[in-house]
Formats: structure tokens, C-alpha cells, sequence
């Protein structure tokens, strides 16, 4: 009897634990170019198998967008299916005609380092992740290609010295940056953008990003697992 209890225990743990992981994270996956750049097929730093990217222009190669910008809408996960995320182009500080945003691409290229955004002159450049949940927390990478930058999120600014070469592998650090466990506010998250430390550099580039969200276990799962692993206390103990 003993026995046969600790194995209805250990199986019931067993479900509790499944059930607490039910909710699987989601990957949404952006390649940012010029208008005419093509898409990046691939997967990226962050832990996902989804090969699948939106692929987001504002202008021409080399045209100076103009902040704010509508926002983007319409948003697929790696895998396809659609999410209510979006974002846009907040603002640029100083904003003059030297520094504004633009985009740049080398032709048609698919690689998602190969074409990219990025604010000019060492001005500070905002970007709004917007659809979000503040109920969960999200895992957000942020790719650089060829200029040293410095991307800030809540007053973390965390840097990307662009010294690798674009080579299908994807490195901390030099590639891109990672914040952690960031949590959204009205639903959104805004990231600064600007020229790192290189001594050649005058451009903070974003040439795509990733923003994996991780919810948090159903309360309602586990207050129902927790009455029932109750339940069979209970009755081992009648």
C-alpha cells in the first residue's frame, strides 16, 4: 500500500510538472532593411527552432525616415501563426537632418546582417515593441551589423562591438545583446539605440531583433494540481 501510494505521488508530481510547463514559449522574429531587402531564412541567437522572420522597411536605402512611424502590425511567430506584437519607430534625439533614421542594404540580400536601421551621428534612436503582455516577461536580442552600439532598455544599456564578421554564427556581444527577464509597461517596451565606443563609429544599428515571451504558469492549473495533490494526501493519511 505504501508503496502504490508514493507511486500515485510520484505520478501525480510528475503532472503537476507537466502541467506548470504547458505554456511554451513564443518566438517573434524581425529583419529590418530597405525597402526591396530580402528575408532572412534562418534561425537566430535566441533558443527557438522557427525559421521564420517578418521582414519591416520604412523607406528606400539611404532615405531618412521620419519619427514617429506608424506602427507595425500584423506580426507572425517563427512558426507562422500570427501575434497581437507590434512596433515602431518612437523618436531621435537630437533630431536634425543629419540624424535621422535610415536604412541600408546591399541589394537583395537575405542575410540578416547583410541589411539593417540604424540612427546617425551618435544620436539616440527609440523603438517601441508594443502588443505585449505585462504579465509576462520576455527574452529580447538585439543584432547590430558592422558599427559598435549600445542598445538600452529601463536604464540597462548593454553593448555590441560588431567584431566578428557575418558568418551564419551569431555571438554575444559582438553580434548582438541580450536582455533578460524584461518585463513590458502598458504593453510596451522602448529601446534605445545609439553608436557604441568604436572609434570608427557614428552609427547605432538595429538590422533585426527577436523577442521571446515566456509566460508565466496558469494559476489556475496550479491551484487545481495543488488541491489535488491535497486530495491524495488526504486520503493516504484517512
Amino acid at each position: 500500500m505504501k508503496k502504490h501510494a508514493i507511486l500515485k505521488t510520484s505520478m501525480l508530481a510528475g503532472a503537476m510538472a507537466a502541467s506548470v510547463t504547458v505554456a511554451q514559449a513564443a518566438t517573434v522574429n524581425v529583419d529590418l532593411g530597405p525597402n526591396g531587402a530580402g528575408t532572412y531564412v534562418g534561425t537566430g541567437a535566441a533558443p527557438d527552432a522557427g525559421t521564420i522572420w517578418n521582414n519591416v522597411s520604412f523607406a528606400a536605402s539611404g532615405v531618412s525616415i521620419t519619427v514617429p512611424t506608424a506602427e507595425v502590425t500584423g506580426l507572425v511567430d517563427s512558426t507562422g501563426v500570427a501575434t497581437g506584437m507590434g512596433f515602431r519607430l518612437e523618436s531621435i534625439s537630437p533630431s536634425t537632418s543629419t540624424t535621422q533614421f535610415r536604412s541600408f542594404g546591399n541589394g537583395g540580400t537575405t542575410d540578416l546582417q547583410g541589411d539593417r536601421l540604424f540612427s546617425r551621428n551618435g544620436a539616440l534612436g527609440t523603438v517601441v515593441i508594443s502588443g505585449l503582455d505585462d504579465a509576462k516577461t520576455y527574452d529580447i536580442y538585439l543584432y547590430t551589423a558592422g558599427f559598435n552600439t549600445n542598445y538600452t532598455i529601463g536604464g540597462i544599456t548593454k553593448n555590441a562591438d560588431a567584431s566578428s564578421t557575418s558568418n551564419g554564427t551569431f555571438v554575444e556581444g559582438e553580434d548582438y545583446v541580450l536582455f533578460s527577464g524584461i518585463s513590458s509597461t502598458s504593453n510596451e517596451i522602448s529601446i534605445g539605440v545609439q553608436d557604441g565606443v568604436g572609434a570608427l563609429d557614428s552609427f547605432g544599428v538595429l538590422s533585426g531583433f527577436q523577442v521571446v515571451s515566456v509566460p508565466e504558469p496558469s494559476s489556475t492549473v496550479m491551484i487545481g494540481a495543488g488541491l489535488a495533490f491535497l486530495g491524495l494526501r488526504r486520503k493516504r493519511h484517512a
